[in-house]
């Protein structure tokens, strides 16, 4: 991946000022170690690459086998979440056959196994997010219950109280314990619901310290291949346009992106802006695409209509009118120009 820096200083910025601690950078740990020293830093903290390479290489050789594969396969899943986010901020959506072509799945295992395990880690770490998530509403909720059934408590005690008269002795402790027990001197063992469930408790909390995939923005697309973006790095739409693009599915491509400039925004769509990125086609495609969806009858609502210029555009009738089309048309490719 090409490095970017930022915030550079000026023309002629020094070593010191390309590598300086202001500077955003993402770099190799050669090149954070060679930045310290180039800065003047105090560089004790830090690990000598080529000690910490070799420190890693030695814990390596000391696995057992067992050990050694699951290593491994943790590496290239980290890789592979890793490029699929960094190829979905580039507009590019992955699929299994692109591991094996850059050679990321792990010597010991098929590519179709590989090809499970990735699946099989995102299914079983977006399914246990889903259960932290519901635990936690379930845990805010009883919450809430709780301090509502404590004010309900402490406010009949109080009026409880204002009914009694008072005794005799002013110093006398008339109910011989507080009226209300507060929440905050419960004993742990009877906040965690006993022992047995203490120890349960400290197992949950044991097993959700260990290192979890975070793998929510995940998402996948199913068509004669699978497809996989991030949604943190690609919207919803871009990813169905690249998808369509993948599939070489002219027609739907052309009718899908003509309904949403018709619905979403509203307006008509430029039959140019499908040559563009995800989409790229050729005039000579979108020519035979529409003409696919005329004789197929299937897509009534989908029609064109032309610029005074000679801008084409495809639009839905569901969503526009052929006035309304015709006019938007003429606005996006001669007027609003003119305004300009």
């Amino acid at each position: 991946m090409n490095e970017t820096f930022e915030g550079r200083q000026g023309e002629g910025a020094g070593m010191g000022g390309v590598f300086g601690a202001e500077q955003a950078v993402q770099r190799t740990p050669e090149e954070e170690f060679l930045a310290a020293m180039l800065a003047g830093r105090d560089v004790s903290d830090l690990v000598d690459p080529d000690e910490a390479r070799e420190a890693e290489e030695q814990r390596i050789a000391a696995m057992d086998e067992v050990q050694r594969e699951a290593y491994f396969e943790h590496e290239a899943l980290q890789t592979v979440f890793d490029d699929i986010r960094l190829r979905s901020r580039g507009g590019e959506l992955t699929t299994p056959d692109y591991w094996e072509s850059v050679d990321l799945v792990p010597e010991h295992m098929e590519a179709g196994a590989f090809t499970a395990l990735v699946f099989d880690t995102i299914i079983d770490a977006q399914a246990k997010a889903q259960e932290r998530r519901e635990a936690a509403e379930a845990a805010a909720k009883e919450a809430s219950f709780a301090d509502a059934a404590a004010v309900e408590a402490s406010g009949a005690e109080a009026r409880q109280g204002a009914d009694a008269p008072a005794p005799a002795d002013p110093d006398a402790d008339v109910s011989g314990e507080p009226a209300v027990q507060p929440v905050a001197s419960a004993t742990p063992e009877a906040a965690a619901g006993g022992s047995d469930e203490a120890a349960g408790n400290h197992g949950l909390a044991a097993e959700a310290s260990e290192e979890a995939w975070e793998l929510d923005d995940i998402a996948v697309l199913e068509g004669s291949s699978v497809y996989l973006y991030s949604t943190d790095e690609m919207s919803e739409s871009f990813a169905r346009w690249a998808f369509l693009a993948a599939e070489n599915d002219d027609v739907a491509t052309l009718v899908e992106n003509a309904r949403h400039e018709s619905k979403v925004y509203p307006r008509p769509m430029k039959a140019k802006s499908l040559t563009n990125r995800p989409v790229y086609m050729t005039a000579e495609r979108i020519a035979a695409a529409f003409e696919a969806v005329q004789e197929s009858g299937l897509y009534p609502d989908v029609k064109t209509c032309s610029a005074s210029n000679g801008d084409v555009y495809f639009y839905s009738t569901d969503y526009l009118s052929d006035a309304q089309a015709k006019a938007l048309a003429e606005w996006e490719s001669v007027e609003r120009r003119a305004n300009m």
